[in-house]
């Protein structure tokens, strides 16, 4: 009668806290293997099972030595698709140079062997895959460049350069030149030269270097330049002459020197004038036709003089013939003392007389007035014979006389009235 062996079982946890005796065996229940006991190891010593289910790649791999798998072992067509896991061959585990021409048959990497999601035709070329789809598609060239996406750059403190091409149209290869540039940050565009027509203004330009005419011909003394050729201006570098009113602002020297009372004079240093600022006499015959302004160190002038509108402050004056005033007619109602002393002016409705601009200390007018209606106010300073303005009679010509010691704070008047016209 046949006899049944039974080994003692138990789980892999139960194991791991089993000591056997030496030579044991156990079977492992989860791991359907068999245990073998040395007697002192807690868990034992697993069989490796026929398909080696039970057994680590990690325990494999280090049981390996060099030349241990080699092609000699392994039957063909043994390793394939379905028995290597995802990434279970990546470059992380193939030494390099391993996978070479020289390891791979003919024709073993070709589009069969390969992810390709399309057909392709000639002149075709393979590329990623979009999306998520990963592998290769197959994709025709472009006969022209694809559109690109640009983005403003006003800012960047950079240097970039423009492209160009060698041709205006067809095929093309994109260029730069190190010598033209420019910077968004300034907004210069830099190059060694620039050469054609500009158009605006160059702000701090001062010469145009390579410019063969200007936009817009210019008039220079009289002559018009456009910069083509060069031109002659009469008075100059030709015969003529030249307007050369005004000032030369950075002239040093006159061409030719003049006369200055008596003394020669060309610019180069200051001169003095006898009779003027040192000892000697100028010739002063003649008469001073237009002279304004003081004689401030003069103490008398002899021989006839006309025409003189202003001496200043005179100690004494003596004249051998009248002394003659121009007749001030008022236009309106203020009497300016600067203006004169002899005032004339028509009085038809109700007026309010001024004094202004009085010289200092004593000064004394005379006022005629042709009366033919209204009445006359009179400054408040005015004070009359017996503190009561004269009355006047419409129809009838008036003289008055006004006078100041003390520039006009206090005036002294005196009337003539009523004289027939």
């Amino acid at each position: 009668m046949a006899k049944l062996l039974k080994l003692r079982r138990g789980t892999t946890s139960q194991h791991g806290s089993f000591t056997g005796a030496e030579g044991e065996v156990t079977v492992d229940t989860d791991k359907e293997t068999l245990v073998v006991h040395d007697g002192s190891t807690a868990g034992g010593h697993a069989v490796a099972a026929e398909d080696m289910a039970n057994v680590s790649s990690a325990n494999i791999v280090g049981r390996l030595g060099t030349g241990s798998v080699v092609k000699a072992k392994l039957e063909a067509d043994i390793i394939d698709g379905t028995k290597l896991a995802d990434d279970a061959v990546n470059s992380e585990h193939i030494a390099a140079g391993a996978v070479d021409l020289e390891h791979m048959s003919s024709e073993s990497v070709d589009e069969d062997n390969l992810y390709i999601s399309n057909a392709g035709s000639n002149g075709q070329f393979l590329q990623k895959q979009s999306g998520n789809t990963g592998g290769l598609t197959w994709a025709t060239v472009a006969s022209t460049a694809a559109d690109f996406t640009v983005t403003a750059n006003n800012a960047t403190n950079e240097t970039v350069y423009p492209i160009f091409v060698d041709g205006a149209t067809g095929a093309q290869g994109a260029e730069s030149d190190t010598g033209l540039n420019y910077n968004p940050s300034t907004g210069n565009l830099t190059s060694t030269n620039f050469t054609g027509a500009l158009t605006g203004n160059a702000d701090t330009a001062t010469t145009a270097a390579t410019a063969a005419l200007l936009a817009q011909a210019r008039t220079i003394g009289g002559v018009s330049f456009n910069g083509s050729a060069n031109i002659n201006l009469p008075g100059v570098n030709a015969g003529g002459n030249q307007n050369t009113s005004g000032n030369a602002a950075t002239a040093t020297q006159l061409a030719t020197a003049r006369n200055i009372g008596g003394v020669a004079f060309n610019g180069s240093a200051n001169i003095d004038l006898p009779g003027v600022n040192t000892a000697g006499n100028q010739n002063t015959s003649g008469s001073s036709g237009s002279c304004s302004g003081n004689a401030a160190t003069a103490s008398s002038v002899s021989g006839s003089q006309t025409g003189i509108t202003a001496v200043g402050s005179l100690s004494s004056l003596y004249t051998t013939g009248p002394q003659r005033q121009a007749i001030k007619n008022i236009s309106g109602t203020s009497i300016y003392g600067t203006w004169g002393n002899y005032w004339y002016f028509t009085v038809s409705s109700n007026i309010t007389i001024s004094f202004s601009s009085i010289p200092s200390d004593s000064y004394a007018m005379v006022l005629e007035i042709d009366h033919n209606g209204g009445s006359i106010t009179w400054p408040s300073s005015v004070k009359w014979n017996g503190d009561a303005a004269p009355t006047l009679t419409t129809g009838k010509t008036h003289q008055f006389y006004f006078h100041t010691r003390n520039s006009g704070s206090r005036w002294r008047g005196a009337a003539l009235v009523d004289y027939v016209d």
